[in-house]
């Protein structure tokens, strides 16, 4: 994808919506991986223990392969190119799911550094806290942390590969089409949230737009800001891409 080219993207209900945080957290310890400085690993395990909040119920899990199968027999129906090889990881990942017990990764479940610092975060977070648990951390060998953070991955990997294929799909079935903009704003009627499941906006990073996407009673509306801290170099022969994914 052209690197001036951003999307960004909204889901429309629960599963989309979790995929989109795993991989968001699940991309800051893989970057995070190779780093050096210390808060770049600190923020790779707030990560990390955000993640594990998100899968700690082993509901999750089946609620995936549940979605899965259902694509799987509706992808059956009229494979496009496009899918085609996903659906043949997705055929091969569901009988994965069906045999392994428990929630994703719960081997870091077992981890006793990893729930010393679960049982130590209140319910209301600590974003603003430093646990004893993470200032030692911390304070280890850089090459002692990235080696966890690999460990942590590897962990992770089945969790990791299930939402790949699942966003995977979504996203090559999204229907873009080119959209033009009324003082900033845009409104379309989208199908119900049960067909609909994520909306994806393309857009040049030179037209210093910031997109504010919501789904209301009449459908999909859309208001642009201007970017103050990038100058606007408006291309008008660029279009802006409105993809909606129906599956």
């Amino acid at each position: 994808m052209d690197n001036d080219i951003i999307t960004f993207e909204l889901a429309t209900h629960y599963l989309p919506k979790i995929a989109l945080a795993i991989e968001s957290y699940h991309n800051n310890i893989q970057e995070a991986q190779e780093a050096h400085h210390p808060l770049v690993h600190l923020q790779a395990f707030s990560s990390l223990i955000d993640l594990l909040k998100i899968i700690e119920k082993p509901e999750l899990k089946s609620r995936f392969l549940k979605e899965m199968l259902r694509l799987e027999h509706q992808l059956s129906k009229d494979i496009n190119p496009n899918n085609k090889e996903l659906f043949a990881k997705l055929y091969l990942h569901i009988h994965q799911l069906s045999h392994i017990a428990g929630r994703f990764a719960n081997e870091l479940y077992q981890d006793p550094f990893l729930q010393s610092v679960l049982q130590a975060i209140p319910a209301q977070g600590t974003e603003n806290t430093l646990l004893p648990q993470i200032k030692f951390w911390l304070s280890v060998d850089e090459n002692i942390r990235q080696e966890n953070l690999q460990n942590w991955l590897n962990q992770l990997a089945l969790l990791h590969e299930t939402v790949s294929i699942y966003l995977g799909i979504l996203r090559n079935s999204a229907r873009f089409e080119n959209i033009v903009l009324m003082t900033h704003f845009y409104q379309k009627p989208i199908p119900p949230k049960t067909q609909c499941h994520l909306i994806s906006l393309s857009l040049d990073r030179n037209l210093a737009l910031i997109p504010k996407m919501q789904i209301g009673q009449h459908g999909l509306s859309i208001r642009f800001c201007e970017a103050s801290i990038l100058p606007c170099q408006r291309q008008e022969q660029t279009p802006i891409r409105l993809g909606i994914t129906q599956l």
